[in-house]
C-alpha cells in the first residue's frame, strides 16, 4: 500500500512541468508558466492569470463586446473622430486604439513669413514683425518705395504695401522751391519769394 501511494504521489508530481518556472520565476512565453499563470512581457516573470487583464490595462484598451467598441483611456473611440493635438493634421479618427489624423503641411518661400496649420486642412500665413509683404516680396520696416520717395514699410499702417511717410526726407526736383518735404505721401516744397 505505501508503494503504491509513493507511486501516485511521484506520478502526481511527473504531470506538473518540472521544467516551467515556478511563480514569479524568469520566464521567456507563457508555456513555460505553471497552468494559469502567464508570462510577463516586461518583466519576464510568472504571473498568476487573474493579473493579466489588469496589466493589460495599465496603459488601457477597454474591450466593450456588446457594443464592439474600442475605448482607450485617452477617450479615443474606435472609428470616432478624436484630437491628435497635431496642429498639421486633419480629419482625425480613431484607429486601432490611436487617434491619427491625414497629415497635411503649411510653408512658404517668403523669409519673412510664418507658416501656421490650423488643424482642419487651412493654413495661416503671417508677415513677422517688422517686415512688409509687397508684391510677393519681403520688404523690411522703413524701407522706401523705390517708385515713391515719401512712401516705405510701415508694418503698423500695413504689411502689404507702402504706407505714406511724412517723415521722409524728398526732393521736389523743382529749383524754385525750398524746405522740400513729405506731405501724405507727395514730395512738396515752399516757393521762393521773387
Amino acid at each position: 500500500m505505501k508503494r503504491y501511494f509513493l507511486l501516485l504521489i511521484f506520478g502526481f508530481g511527473a504531470c506538473i512541468n518540472p521544467q516551467r518556472p515556478a511563480p514569479d520565476k524568469n520566464c521567456h512565453s507563457d508555456t513555460e508558466c505553471p497552468l494559469g499563470w502567464y508570462c510577463d512581457p516586461e518583466t519576464r516573470v510568472c504571473m498568476e492569470g487573474a493579473d493579466v487583464l489588469q496589466q493589460n490595462l495599465k496603459d488601457a484598451t477597454i474591450i466593450d463586446a456588446a457594443a464592439d467598441v474600442v475605448e482607450v483611456a485617452s477617450g479615443c473611440l474606435e472609428g470616432k473622430q478624436c484630437n491628435d493635438y497635431d496642429p498639421c493634421t486633419y480629419n482625425d479618427k480613431c484607429t486601432k486604439g490611436e487617434c491619427k489624423g491625414t497629415a497635411y503641411s503649411c510653408t512658404s518661400d517668403k523669409s519673412c513669413v510664418i507658416s501656421q496649420c490650423l488643424g482642419n486642412g487651412d493654413c495661416r500665413y503671417t508677415v513677422k514683425n517688422g517686415y512688409c509683404l509687397i508684391g510677393g516680396q519681403c520688404v523690411q520696416k522703413g524701407s522706401p518705395d523705390p517708385d515713391n520717395q515719401c512712401k516705405a514699410c510701415v508694418p503698423e499702417v500695413t504689411r502689404y504695401a507702402f504706407s505714406n511717410d511724412d517723415s521722409l526726407s524728398c526732393d521736389d526736383n523743382n529749383e524754385s522751391t525750398t524746405n522740400d518735404h513729405c506731405n501724405a505721401g507727395t514730395c512738396v516744397g515752399t516757393e521762393e519769394a521773387e
